[in-house]
């Protein structure tokens, strides 16, 4: 929400936000056929990180595998 609201005030006052040149990131998706060798890319932008912390005790440790 902080983004999207920093990025609409950018926007009013006709300047570029920073926030999706130091926050944005891209993930790729590949899947392959083992069949016929057929594959795919498909590349989705984001904004934040998803992080399973299930069995850690911190962020960093998570973060850190």
């Amino acid at each position: 929400m902080l983004f999207e609201a920093i990025d609409k005030a950018f926007f009013a006052v006709g300047m570029e936000s920073p926030i999706s040149h130091l926050y944005r990131g891209t993930l790729h998706d590949y899947l392959r056929c083992t069949v016929c060798g057929y594959a795919r890319i498909h590349a989705d932008q984001f904004l934040d990180v998803q992080l399973v912390i299930r069995d850690k005790s911190s962020l960093e440790e998570a973060l850190n595998g």
